[in-house]
């Protein structure tokens, strides 16, 4: 747990360095300073920034895109789509990835605050209710022992399941284990349909805000789309392929966007954008439109982990306090 906070605070100062790198650097572009002398700039004023500098400016000379560069710094190799475009207008690029991040930031913030206590609560009555179940009840049996009574039920329940742990302790665990091994391909199959359909909105918002990104620049969409690289690992590798394969290769764009859209709604927004010659300003719509509906789901799902992890501290501690409470109880009740 230590660990993972630990881990958390760090990714949370590199991606705040990243944000305050993306700022510093748009200002400067947009005061018509050339790349070389905004890199040189940032080398120079912001000290703390100079890792992120040296990598991207390394990477320039290398002859990668800047972009590109810099939607490096964001893990999200998972739901990401990457395109090969070349040239694009760092500024509006920056300020779409800076505003987005800084609010997904923000609201990730907000929600993990929402369930970090009752987390630590349910920590802390587990760490409580384990002294109780290895310390105490092995105290309170002795003491039954010494008195000639016969102890609870429940007391000598607890005691028994111990026993039966510490002593088939190697088996249990080589049963898990050959348990874990056996259904690890069914647990990562779950855990990918899992995550294909909690994430498709943002993939999605990420996917139609880019290419309305692209379009705003007066790239023709043909080019767009053609330069979607499918990147092996990407949990919709086969829905961009398919939307590749009826845009370009079958000639249909509004059929290629219906195969990822979701609904009829959203169908009939990109009919009309088409038609319109208006089809950046449909996909921003839409891109929006997922982007709320990813963050509205996660905050109703946290919310519901936050009031069951309640609930479950709520009856560990009582757990606790009966198990506290039942050998005095007890002994009363026989005196």
């Amino acid at each position: 747990m230590i660990h993972y906070l630990t881990m958390k605070k760090h990714h949370q100062y590199k991606h705040t360095l990243t944000l305050l790198y993306l700022k510093q650097f748009k200002e400067l572009k947009d005061m018509g300073l050339a790349t070389k002398l905004c890199f040189e700039t940032i080398e120079s004023l912001y000290p703390h920034l100079r890792h992120i500098n040296t990598h991207l400016y390394t990477k320039t000379q290398e002859g990668v895109p800047l972009h590109h560069s810099m939607q490096s710094l964001f893990n999200s190799s998972k739901i990401a789509t990457k395109f090969s475009i070349q040239s694009v207008n760092i500024s509006s690029w920056i300020s779409y990835k800076y505003d987005y991040e800084k609010q997904s930031s923000s609201l990730l913030t907000h929600y993990w605050r929402i369930i970090q206590k009752p987390l630590c609560l349910i920590a802390l009555s587990s760490i409580l209710n384990a002294g109780l179940l290895f310390i105490f009840v092995p105290k309170v049996h002795k003491l039954f022992t010494e008195l000639n009574q016969s102890p609870p039920f429940i007391i000598t329940f607890i005691l028994h399941i111990k026993t039966l742990l510490a002593t088939y302790s190697h088996s249990i665990v080589i049963s898990l284990l050959l348990l874990g091994v056996l259904s690890s391909k069914w647990i990562k199959s779950r855990i990918v349909k899992m995550l294909k359909r909690y994430l498709y909105p943002l993939f999605l918002h990420k996917l139609c805000m880019e290419i309305s990104l692209y379009l705003q620049q007066h790239i023709d969409i043909k080019s767009i789309i053609e330069s979607i690289q499918v990147n092996k690992n990407s949990l919709y590798k086969t829905s961009l392929h398919t939307f590749k394969n009826i845009a370009i290769n079958n000639h249909k764009l509004k059929e290629g966007f219906f195969s990822l859209l979701p609904t009829h709604s959203e169908q009939h927004i990109i009919t009309h954008a088409i038609a319109s010659n208006q089809l950046h300003k449909g996909l921003h719509y839409i891109a929006k439109i997922h982007k709320d509906n990813f963050f509205d789901s996660l905050k109703q799902s946290l919310s519901r982990l936050s009031l069951c992890l309640l609930i479950l501290t709520g009856i560990t501690i009582l757990t606790g306090f009966y198990l506290t409470l039942l050998p005095l109880q007890y002994l009363v009740k026989n005196l």
